[in-house]
């Protein structure tokens, strides 16, 4: 018999979902192994290409027995009960626990043992920050490519650098010790993304001749080796810094105005979803669909450094750029790859055909970053707190725009620039979408326009009955004047 905290069941269970260990593998199938020594709980999993392992220390009986996975499913839960399970009679499982104090008990077919890998006893200590280079290279990955092994990370020894790319992008991170000087194909899960696994401890990673294995506090994952697979050479790839040429300097303010509403900007096209960056005069981000207008995000507090040049790209690199906290990117031109650095990482994406790129239109929406404020907002969701609703004046400042040329034009005085609409908002549950006000302003106009329109239709035709009324008038004088 053995007794475990079902917060752990918990836990378990959802790293090894994200293992991927939740469905039948190559060997094996959907199961747990505990095993239980007078100090130490252990619990296993594994398919043939990933494996997980939890060891608690602590004192226990002695036993050993292997569950299906989906028995941690019934019982689990967020507080310290426990679940005892045992073997009956019949070679089968029983597992017992108290669901807010009503007895539960659930009978299960027994299963075979999973068939563990060796773990690498030859471990390098690396920073916490590398479950987050981990976690970063699986989401560069491609799982359904066939020419390269794209669906792996690779590993190199001898230099440190963990990469991964899925033909569009790529990212390059750099810094970190490993006890092998070759190089390897590690198969990927998202199990580095687990928020069970601890964040400021220490990583270990080592391997063996079939995987790599990982160990972080409690927890020892293990990955299979792709020895077969082939790897991009990546050194094509980057861009060398001789041959940029033109470089976007994106504020901290304008790069959360950016990763707010990137999502929300419109897009024909829902595959690459295409958007123009304009630098040129300023820092310009453009956007429209059949459906909607022009659209222009003006980023007032960023700046371009070197020649001016106009591109498309797809904006979820963009989106993800700004999320891995990269400030400034590099252009060789209007076609070649992209690249982002800081002292540890490079991060590079392909841009899209430049002959889609979208030209300055004096008939676009512009929002400029400067007329939104989100600084000092706090997130009712996070802070735990209810702050109560409040009614701000948000105004939408409209820049002037050359006619000619459809760069911005001169700054002058303040009193000069337009304001083009007042909305009341509730501030308090999130921050202000500005494209959802635009368009409601838009709206807004047209419904202007219209009432305009119809206000001119029905002067016109007042002034037609007018003039109407004074020939017929006239035609009576006339009239009397003959009768006369």
């Amino acid at each position: 018999m053995i007794s475990i905290s079902r917060s752990v069941a918990r836990q378990f269970r959802a790293v090894a979902r994200r293992a991927g260990l939740c469905k039948v593998g190559q060997s094996g199938s959907a199961c747990v192994r505990l095993i239980a020594t007078a100090e130490t709980l252990c619990l296993q999993a594994a398919n043939g290409l990933a494996a997980v392992e939890y060891q608690k220390a602590g004192r226990f009986d002695a036993a050993d027995i292997t569950v299906p996975l989906q028995l941690f499913a019934d019982c689990e839960a967020k507080n310290d009960g426990f679940v005892t399970v045992r073997r009956n009679d019949s070679s089968g499982i029983v597992a017992s626990w108290a669901d807010r104090g009503v007895p539960q008990q659930k009978e299960y077919a027994s299963v075979d043992a999973p068939e563990m890998p060796a773990f690498s006893r030859e471990l390098a200590r690396n920073p916490p920050n590398l479950l987050v280079a981990l976690r970063d290279a699986k989401s560069t990955t491609e799982i359904s490519s066939t020419r390269y092994a794209l669906d792996c990370i690779h590993l190199n020894g001898a230099i440190g650098t963990i990469a991964a790319t899925d033909t569009h992008q790529l990212l390059v991170q750099t810094g970190f010790q490993f006890p092998w000087r070759d190089q390897v194909l590690m198969r990927s899960t998202d199990v580095f993304a687990s928020r069970e696994l601890p964040a400021e401890l220490p990583v270990e990673i080592g391997r063996t001749e079939s995987g790599v294995t990982v160990r972080v506090g409690e927890w020892t994952i293990h990955h299979e080796l792709n020895k077969d697979g082939r790897f991009p050479n990546i050194d094509r790839i980057i861009p060398a810094p001789t041959a940029i040429k033109t470089r976007m300097q994106v504020d901290a303010a304008d790069a959360r105005f950016l990763t707010d509403t990137l999502g929300r900007l419109p897009a024909d096209d829902q595959t690459d979803r295409p958007l123009t960056l304009d630098l040129n005069g300023a820092v310009m981000v453009r956007a429209r669909s059949e459906k909607s207008p022009l659209m222009e995000l003006l980023l007032s507090r960023s700046q371009r450094v070197g020649a001016q040049l106009r591109l498309q790209t797809n904006r979820a690199y963009l989106a993800r750029a700004l999320e891995l906290g990269f400030t400034e990117i590099g252009f060789v031109n209007a076609e070649s790859p992209c690249a982002c650095q800081d002292a540890t990482r490079t991060y590079v994406w392909m841009l899209l055909e430049n002959k889609g790129a979208l030209e300055p239109s004096t008939e676009a929406l512009r929002i400029d970053s400067l007329s939104v404020s989100s600084t000092g907002a706090t997130n009712p969701a996070r802070s735990g707190v209810a702050s109560p609703t409040r009614t701000n004046a948000i105004t939408t400042t409209v820049t002037p725009v050359n006619r000619v040329t459809g760069h911005l034009a001169p700054r002058t005085d303040p009193k000069t620039s337009v304001k083009t609409h007042v909305v009341a908002v509730s501030s308090a549950p999130q921050p202000t979408d500005v494209i959802e006000q635009a368009l409601e302003l838009r709206n807004q106009l047209r419904s202007v326009v219209q009432g305009l329109t119809e206000l001119v239709g029905q002067i016109r035709h007042q002034r037609k009955k007018t003039r109407l009324m004074k020939s017929t008038l006239q035609s009576l004088k006339q009239l009397q004047l003959l009768d006369a």
